[in-house]
Formats: structure tokens, C-alpha cells, sequence
């Protein structure tokens, strides 16, 4: 949203009663920078962060992140929490019927737990090992 900024001017967006400290964000903008999503450019003693990926493109990222850690058969389930929990307006309900609408869908959905984390929690059985 600042386009460029200093640690000092990120810490006076954030919000009161927030417990984050300037050296939390240090911390923080140390791990983007190791991500490649901000690049840090020395300015006299302090640097000045600057985004080297869209909005749109983090937005991205942080989705499939999230929904990479959730069993392919609860991603519906995340989905209708976030539109329950979010505040939306006629437009943002307009374009989410309309994405929704234009989805292909698929005949099933298969649990990918054991794929993803070694760990189900879908309450059903792993698939039993032919003996031999």
C-alpha cells in the first residue's frame, strides 16, 4: 500500500493495541526479504523496502499456501467459512456468483491428507496393503 517504505513508517500503519514491535517487524520484513517478496535498498542508516510482487500476486501465493495444508475434500468448507466470515459488498457477491458459475466442476473429490502430511483427519480408513 506504501509502494516504498522504512521499517519506522510500516510501524506507524499498524494499528494501536496491536502487540507487534518495530523489532517484530524487522523480523518479519528479514523473512519477506528472504522470499523474495520485498527487495531492501540501504537509504543513509536505514532501508527502505520495496515490493517486487503485486497484491494480486501475494494474494495468490497466501491462497494456495493455505489451501495447500487442507485436505482436498474440506477446501469447500474453508471456502464457504471465509465468505461467511468476510464483509462483502454487492459487487464483491456479484463476482464471486459469477466465478462460482463459470467453475468447471469435477464428478468427486479424493482426500489428499495422506498425500500432503502423512496425517488424515477426514475420519476414514487409509487404504488397506494388498498381502502377499
Amino acid at each position: 500500500s506504501l509502494g516504498a517504505a522504512t521499517v519506522k513508517e510500516m510501524f506507524a500503519q499498524i494499528p494501536n493495541g496491536t502487540d507487534w514491535s518495530l523489532s517484530t517487524i524487522k523480523t518479519f520484513l528479514g523473512r519477506l526479504v528472504k522470499k523474495n517478496i520485498l527487495t531492501p535498498t540501504r537509504v543513509g542508516r536505514e532501508f527502505v523496502y520495496a515490493a517486487r510482487v503485486s497484491e494480486e500476486e501475494i494474494i495468490q501465493m497466501m491462497t494456495a499456501e493455505l489451501l495447500g495444508k487442507i485436505c482436498n475434500t474440506k477446501k469447500a468448507q474453508v471456502i464457504e467459512s471465509l465468505i461467511v466470515l468476510s464483509e462483502l459488498t454487492e459487487n464483491d457477491v456479484r463476482r464471486l456468483t459469477a466465478r462460482l458459475a463459470d467453475k468447471e466442476t469435477v464428478t468427486a473429490v479424493h482426500c489428499s491428507c495422506l498425500e500432503n502430511a502423512s496425517v488424515c483427519t477426514c475420519h476414514h480408513e487409509a487404504p488397506k496393503q494388498a498381502v502377499s
